[in-house]
């Protein structure tokens, strides 16, 4: 038995016409995939832009440390005590804070702990980012000229939050 097909008959006999397009349901799961790429596609820039801003105020840390330390083996900070303070014609906004731990053997030996902070919670007390360096520095013959004789790094960390 061989079954023809052709157009489709209505219930009276008259011939259908198939309509061509999507249905609703068809229509909807397209907005959904849609709109749900698009949201992916939006916090995947957001976080990106959130992560290109953070680079950039480390960016900036990071040459606030480097100024610290100049100054530190130049003499213009002191290496006798804790000190702490902002570089305006460097960075607004950016504060540092250096911690000295001298040592008896050597004599002269010094270890200061730098952090430079910047930013602030809504409470504008607690940093919202911050970047520490660990430096050890030796108080020679030069730190009668006001200058230091620079030691190894020991250490360097960096952290935000």
């Amino acid at each position: 038995m061989s079954a023809t097909r052709g157009p489709a008959l209505s219930e009276h006999g008259a011939k259908r016409r198939r309509v061509e397009g999507f249905t609703l349901a068809e229509v909807l799961v397209s907005i959904v995939i849609v709109g749900t790429a698009l949201t992916v596609i939006a916090q995947g820039i957001a976080l990106g832009l959130r992560g290109d801003a953070m680079a950039e105020r480390h960016t900036m840390a990071s040459q606030v440390l480097d100024e610290v330390v100049a100054r530190l083996e130049t003499g213009e900070i002191s290496l006798t005590e804790d000190s702490e303070g902002e570089l305006p014609d460097l960075a607004e906004g950016y504060r540092y804070e250096v911690d000295v731990e001298a040592f008896t053997d050597p004599p002269d030996l010094v270890k200061a702990r730098i952090t430079v902070a910047w930013g602030a919670d809504e409470r504008g007390r607690d940093p919202a980012g911050s970047l520490a360096a660990e430096r050890w520095l030796y108080r020679g013959q030069a730190a009668s000229e006001g200058g230091v004789t620079r030691g190894p790094t020991i250490g360097s960390q960096g952290g935000a939050r």
